[in-house]
């Protein structure tokens, strides 16, 4: 469920969430994917790339990066170039070792701060993209992020939810 929403009796799972703010195009910038569903968490980066990035123009307007190793400036930079022919650049940054609570290589306290500053500024023209597999709520960064953006956790999926996305995904590629 997304940060900041209030919990109601059963909470919507992430890639629902996800789902339909890329329907009504009310996705936020920056955005943090995490937990254990992987491969929902891969289905939703290829979804926002693909609602957002033109395909002729894909290795100009994506960019994935590493995390562990990730500078400051190369983050700003790449948020700060502007898209060449897509709606939005999106900027994915995978393993962001910050948000789980660990020590990044390249990063001190005081960048860490700048970029907790530089999140609430981001520009309309990017789509920034965090994505890890578990996360520290109560690091700044992570309240940064879903103040200005959004925070999913992709936890397990229940049976039925899990037997509606396999159909889904059935139909979708002709094989059921």
């Amino acid at each position: 469920v997304a940060y900041g929403q209030e919990k109601t009796k059963k909470e919507e799972h992430a890639f629902k969430a996800i789902e339909k703010s890329l329907k009504d195009g009310s996705v936020k910038s920056p955005l943090f994917l995490f937990g254990r569903e992987g491969y929902l968490i891969q289905w939703a980066v290829s979804a926002i790339i693909e609602k957002y990035v033109s395909p002729a123009v894909r290795d100009l307007d994506f960019t994935r990066t590493e995390g562990n190793g990730l500078s400051l400036d190369t983050l700003v930079a790449q948020c700060e170039t502007l898209p060449m022919l897509s709606e939005k650049r999106v900027v994915l940054i995978e393993n962001f070792p910050l948000l789980a609570g660990a020590k990044a290589k390249g990063f001190s306290e005081s960048d860490e701060n700048e970029l907790n500053e530089y999140l609430k500024t981001l520009p309309e023209s990017c789509l920034l993209v965090f994505t890890n597999e578990s996360a520290d709520k109560r690091r700044k960064l992570y309240k940064t992020i879903g103040a200005a953006g959004a925070c999913y956790d992709f936890t397990e999926l229940d049976e039925k939810l899990l037997r509606g996305f396999i159909d889904k995904k059935l139909r979708q590629s002709g094989k059921f």
